[in-house]
Parts: structure tokens; C-alpha cells; sequence
């Protein structure tokens, strides 16, 4: 593999990245919901198309470790926390991380055959990284990392239309032509699927008894308001925890914004947390207010 700021990448075959990807590749497929025969006709064959499309280029760091296949794949998976039951809907939601995780590792690579001038950079959006490759017979590529950049919306929509079968489309089609729109709106992060791996992330910690309410080391506890988190230990714990669940997250600088977008907490008048009492510390410390999802598990967790 190559180093993630740049240097020299031996290309790998579609099919060798499919296999790379088996992992968490077959954990979206199962959490997409379809059937064996119609996950084989609806899904497979964009997942085809999409190993072939970056095959096993890398994930920029802020969005993960590993290829940017399997990145996106576990993109997808977190976005379907929390999503409804219905297979197509899922589809389209699932799918949607994954484009949008594509786009952003995209958007930030440049790829070009090293000691070639005769050969045209890979573009990223006009065509597949195995057919440029193999068009130019190259082997390998040197990569190097390009300043970040949010993707837009019409280069997520771009990368649905040359990498979604016809079959998948036409099945989202028959659903709903609007099911179409969950493919480019927001990022692998947004909203619900956000709310709900914070909220699984939290059963995992109580469960585990790394939280223990009004008890050392005194993450969170209840009162009057409402539940409270000590800040930033308790968000530093939730992101781990979240993290380990196979979610890509929001950098470690906007978690607490994207925490209070996602309705799962409340820092308080302003945009800080705010200092409270701690029961057990006996002393002012900062302390954001549990909202949501995952208010909601924490009061069924310790009613």
C-alpha cells in the first residue's frame, strides 16, 4: 500500500478488491435487507462497478484507514443504523453513504502515471480507475493528497449515474423517483444515522460499565434538567465507542457540533458547554445535556 501522503500504488484487479472489501462488504449487503437472489441482481453490480471504479486507492485519513472501498462500504453501513425497514429504502440510503464517501475520497486525490507524460491524469469522475489503467496500460500510479474539500451534491449525483447499474436505479425508480434524492443528500455522518450510532455507542458503555451514573470516573450523571455529560471525557468516549462500531465520524473538532445537529445533546445557552455542579466532583465543571436518541437510551438504560 502506498504511503497516505503520496507515493507509488500498485494497482490491484477489481476482483482482488472485492475481496479485500468481503468484510464489510457483506455486512452492508446484510444490513441493506434484501433478499439473496435480489441483493445479487439489484446491489452486487454496483458494488461491482464501484471496486473497479477506485479499486484499492486509499481512504484520505479523515476518512478512515484502509482502501476507499471499504471506507465507503462502512460509510454506508453506519448511514442504515436507525433507517426504516423497508429493503428499498435502505438501498437507497445505504448507497447514499457510500457515493458520498466516494466523492469525498475523490475529491481529494490526484492520480497520474508516474514517468508518463504521454498519459492523461485519472480524472475521477469521467471513468473508472481500472478502465484509465488499462486504456494506458499503467500499473502502477503515484498518488498525492490534494487540500480537503467537501463534495458537491451534483459530483455525488455524477458518481450515482456512471456507477449504479440500471437495475438498481430502476428498482428505486419503482419505489419512489424521490428515493433517488437520498443517494446525494448528506454526508455518510448526517443526521439519524448519527443520532443512532451515538445512542448504540452509549448502550455499549453503560452496558459495559464504563458509565456508571453519579460514580467514578463520573462521565454522566441526572438531576432535575435531565442527564448530563462531562465534557469533553464523556464525548471523547462516545466517539471511541462509536468509532469502534465501524462508523466513519465527523474530526475530532466538529464532533460536538455535529453531536448537537444530530439532536443527541444540548451544551447549553450558548455554543460551549456549560458549567454545572458535579454531583460526585463537588465542583463547577463543563457538561453538555443528553437530547434525542440518545437521552432516550440513557433513560431506558437507568430509568
Amino acid at each position: 500500500m502506498n504511503a497516505p501522503e503520496a507515493g507509488l500504488l500498485a494497482l490491484a484487479s477489481p476482483a482482488a478488491c472485492l475481496q479485500q472489501a468481503r468484510a464489510p462488504l457483506l455486512s452492508f449487503r446484510t444490513l441493506v435487507g434484501l433478499g439473496p437472489a435480489e441483493a445479487e441482481q439489484v446491489l452486487m453490480p454496483s458494488l461491482e462497478r464501484m471496486a473497479g471504479w477506485v479499486l484499492n486507492l486509499e481512504a484520505p485519513p479523515e476518512l478512515g484507514e484502509g482502501s476507499l472501498f471499504c471506507a465507503a462500504l462502512a460509510a454506508g453501513s453506519l448511514r442504515l443504523a436507525g433507517a426504516p425497514q423497508a429493503p428499498l429504502e435502505r438501498l437507497a440510503i445505504g448507497l447514499g453513504g457510500v457515493l458520498h464517501t466516494l466523492a469525498s475520497g475523490l475529491s481529494r486525490w490526484s492520480v497520474q502515471a508516474p514517468q508518463r507524460d504521454d498519459v492523461p491524469r485519472w480524472g475521477g469522475h469521467s471513468g473508472s480507475l481500472w478502465g484509465w489503467a488499462r486504456a494506458h496500460e499503467v500499473e502502477r500510479v503515484r498518488c498525492a493528497l490534494l487540500e480537503s474539500a467537501p463534495p458537491v451534491p451534483a459530483a455525488v449525483a455524477l458518481l450515482a449515474g456512471r456507477l449504479l447499474s440500471g437495475v438498481t436505479i430502476a428498482c428505486l425508480e419503482a419505489q419512489a423517483f424521490a428515493a433517488l434524492e437520498t443517494l446525494w443528500a448528506g454526508g455518510p455522518e448526517a443526521g439519524p444515522a448519527l443520532a443512532a450510532c451515538v445512542a448504540e455507542a452509549a448502550r455499549s458503555l453503560v452496558q459495559r460499565g464504563l458509565w456508571r451514573p453519579e460514580r467514578a470516573p463520573g462521565r454522566l450523571w441526572v438531576d432535575g434538567e435531565g442527564w448530563h455529560l462531562l465534557w469533553p471525557l464523556a464525548g471523547e468516549d462516545l466517539r471511541s465507542e462509536a468509532a469502534l462500531l465501524g462508523g466513519t465520524l465527523p474530526p475530532a473538532q466538529d464532533w460536538l457540533a455535529a453531536l448537537c445537529q444530530a439532536g443527541c445533546v444540548h451544551p447549553g445557552p450558548g455554543p460551549e458547554p456549560a458549567l454545572r455542579r458535579h454531583p460526585l466532583l463537588q465542583r463547577p465543571v463543563q457538561a453538555v445535556g443528553a437530547a434525542g436518541a440518545l437521552e432516550a437510551a440513557l433513560r431506558h438504560l437507568m430509568p
